[in-house]
């Protein structure tokens, strides 16, 4: 059985930094390097690492940084979902400090839409569980994105990711009412909680999911 994870495949550029630039500052960096990234890559990445069946659901647009994303997906034997014309891939400028504390400058583009369309030709018999981030959910398509998950009915692992003020509140409630498995730090849930301990978050989002933490 595979696990269908949907969301973003985007380019990483990961800076190394002794610190953060202040304002109108010029900073060397200590090293750059480009990557594959995105909430659904990362995932799919791990899942294969770990010898486990996955589909990455993740489209991918057209320019400059969507043929650097193309090209990298094919030396992992990796595809996307599907292909958007007229629209770019973005990018996520990544900057690393000395303690290793990550700082991003996200754009995004064509790998952030969402169109049910795209799985038409899927085997859903064979998918035991989707994977989704909140930031998809975010986005203009993330109703349609709720909605399918509704039509589905699969299992769900739900990543609300740091921008939980972000998503409409209609679409957070309604997919945390499908009783997703939450997969976040302890900062996003003291959030989405409204607590401040840990164990006492984990207990009142399980209560709102019927669903571990």
């Amino acid at each position: 059985m595979k696990t269908l994870v949907i969301g973003s495949t985007v380019l990483d550029l990961v800076v190394r930094v002794d610190r953060l630039p202040q304002f109108k500052e010029d900073v060397h960096t200590q090293s750059i390097r480009a990557s594959l990234g995105g909430m659904a890559y990362n995932v799919y990445h791990m899942l294969k690492l770990f010898k486990q069946e996955a589909v990455l659901g993740s489209p991918i647009g057209s320019g400059m940084f969507a043929n650097c994303v193309n090209e990298l997906l094919f030396q992992n034997e990796d595809h996307p979902i599907a292909r958007i014309e007229g629209q770019d891939n973005g990018c996520c400028l990544c900057l690393v400090d000395q303690d290793g504390e990550r700082t991003f400058l996200s754009h995004h583009g064509a790998e952030y839409q969402f169109d049910p369309k795209w799985f038409d030709e899927l085997d859903f018999s064979s998918i035991e569980r989707i994977y989704v981030s909140g930031l998809e959910v975010e986005e203009k398509t993330g109703e349609a994105l709720v909605s399918f998950l509704e039509e589905k009915k699969k299992p769900i692992f739900f990543a609300p990711g740091p921008r939980l003020d972000q998503i409409p509140s209609d679409r957070l409630w309604r997919l945390l009412k499908l009783s997703p498995i939450l997969h976040l730090n302890e900062e996003e849930a003291f959030h989405l909680a409204r607590e401040n301990k840990v164990e006492i978050a984990a207990k009142t989002l399980c209560a709102k999911t019927q669903a571990p933490v």
